[in-house]
């Protein structure tokens, strides 16, 4: 996974109410890396990967969605994926061919938006 779709996953997966624990712990090769607290009370070394699992998706940040729309266009050369998540405000994400990313990103866009309220 590119830095910039670590960096979206994790926060989504903050926004989605995971935690990441202050201590970090010990893999199987001795490396130290981060647990995370889920919302249903597990520890996992890892969040979910929502920006490649639309699964992922639609168990942890859809359900936080007052509505949410996806939208496919298929042109003659590509595909285009939308989506569009609704929160009193619109919020629109686009990627060429990874609807989990296309959602992500538009979860981003309303993250961002809320925040741009407060």
């Amino acid at each position: 996974m590119e830095q910039i779709e670590v960096e979206l996953n994790e926060k989504l997966a903050r926004w989605a109410g995971f935690k990441r624990n202050s201590v970090p712990t010990r893999n199987r090769e001795g490396k130290y890396v981060a647990k995370w607290g889920y919302p249903d009370h597990e520890s996992y070394t890892n969040v979910p990967d929502f920006v490649h699992s639309l699964d992922a998706c639609f168990k942890w940040l859809v359900p936080k969605i007052n509505d949410l729309r996806l939208y496919r266009d298929e042109g003659v050369f590509s595909v285009h994926v939308y989506a569009a998540a609704y929160d009193n405000e619109g919020a629109y994400g686009r990627d060429e061919a990874s609807p989990a990313l296309a959602l992500c990103k538009a979860i981003e866009n309303l993250i961002d938006s809320k925040r741009d309220e407060e």
